[in-house]
């Protein structure tokens, strides 16, 4: 949740005049600033569908946890097409299909595949992460043709149009992202359980996920696609101009879609993560740290909503104050910024460490709040 915020800060205070992993214009600053939020999607999908898990071991009937999917889905994308949208925007009616629809899309989806046997769920996932770049890759080009056809909500993002909303951009399709979902609700049952088993199972996964990862990019061998946006930049690596630039192109693995080279290289490091920080909890050592960002976790969708709003609009006035242009902060679409705006690398880590400190006081109030209120609405927050 955290980190998340680094990537939105990038967007709005950043003067490039490119893609932060276009590897022709980049710098290592910027490629890490947008290259450590790719953890956060995975994480988000992953861990929802283990909360899924949990959801239907706490009530022990089905069709309650289908109604909370079903009603909170359906919230989500009402809350994308409006609220959200808004807040990248601020203009009235702009929307894309980010995370926040691609989770509630998968919640509805995965209220029908909860009947399904847990074992053949897992199975069914894991092979799709796997084999989705053979069955799909031939046919990138054509799936992301702007506008494309359906088949783009699907599985690989991009321009779509239809004559009730215009020409709108499906940022995170929905096969990889439901799949990731769905994994982790397949394995919740083998993972979870005994706490110890749960961190020596984790770092295990993490270890084979990680290993396959750096065989994969290594060699090349399989599991990256071209990316479905401009500039579609070969996604493969490629050793060439020097170290850094050798080690961008190593870690510079596809998102939109979401490739298993991507997969691996995020939810590898996530499981370790997992794995050893409950091995800290096991020994008893407190962690000053987790226990500060715990608060943001346990708020996840207010945080969600006020930090685009708060990064939005704080870059709204710091250019007003600053007189420095800024009519690239009103999207009809995600536009570059003019040449005398923006900031460097080491102000955007500075501009994010500030705004989450001072997130941070409301978030904690909001959790206090729902502590100590049995509304029911509170729930969708």
């Amino acid at each position: 949740m955290v980190l998340m915020a680094l990537d939105h800060v990038r967007i709005y205070f950043s003067g490039a005049q490119f893609s932060a992993t276009n590897l022709d214009e980049t710098n290592l600053g910027l490629f890490m600033i947008r290259w450590i939020t790719h953890f956060c999607a995975p994480g988000f999908f992953f861990i929802a569908g283990i909360s899924i898990y949990y959801l239907e071991k706490k009530t022990n009937l089905k069709s309650d946890v289908v109604k909370f999917l079903v009603s909170r889905g359906i919230w989500l994308i009402l809350l994308e097409i409006t609220v959200i949208g808004f807040a990248w925007s601020f203009i009235p009616g702009w929307y894309w299909l980010g995370v926040i629809w691609s989770l509630g899309l998968s919640f509805l989806c995965m209220s029908v595949i909860i009947y399904f046997p847990k074992k053949l769920i897992l199975l069914v996932s894991l092979l799709f992460l796997i084999a989705h770049p053979a069955v799909f890759g031939p046919t990138m080009d054509s799936l992301t043709d702007y506008p494309a056809n359906w088949l783009a909500i699907l599985y690989a993002g991009g321009g779509i149009y239809t004559e009730l909303t215009g020409i709108k951009i499906v940022l995170y399709s929905l096969l990889p992202w439901l799949t990731v979902m769905s994994f982790g609700y397949g394995i919740s049952g083998w993972l979870t359980g005994d706490r110890e088993k749960f961190a020596k199972r984790a770092i295990f996964i993490g270890i084979i996920a990680l290993a396959t990862f750096i065989i994969l990019r290594g060699t090349n061998i399989y599991g990256s696609l071209f990316t479905g946006y401009p500039p579609r930049i070969p996604s493969e690596f490629v050793i060439e101009g020097g170290f850094i630039r050798s080690f961008m192109s190593f870690l510079n693995a596809d998102k939109y879609p979401a490739s298993p080279q991507y997969l691996l290289m995020t939810l590898g490091p996530l499981f370790l993560l997992l794995g050893l920080t409950e091995m800290k909890v096991l020994a008893s050592k407190s962690i000053w740290l987790t226990e500060k960002l715990v608060v943001f976790g346990k708020v996840p969708f207010f945080y969600y909503i006020l930090h685009l709003y708060f990064i939005h609009g704080l870059a709204v006035v710091v250019a007003n104050i600053t007189g420095q242009p800024h009519s690239h902060l009103y999207w009809d679409g995600p536009r570059l910024p003019d040449v005398a705006y923006g900031y460097d690398e080491f102000a955007l880590v500075l501009i994010w460490i500030i705004v989450i400190a001072i997130l941070y006081v409301p978030c904690r109030w909001f959790l206090k709040f729902k502590k100590n209120s049995d509304q029911w609405w509170l729930r969708y927050l």
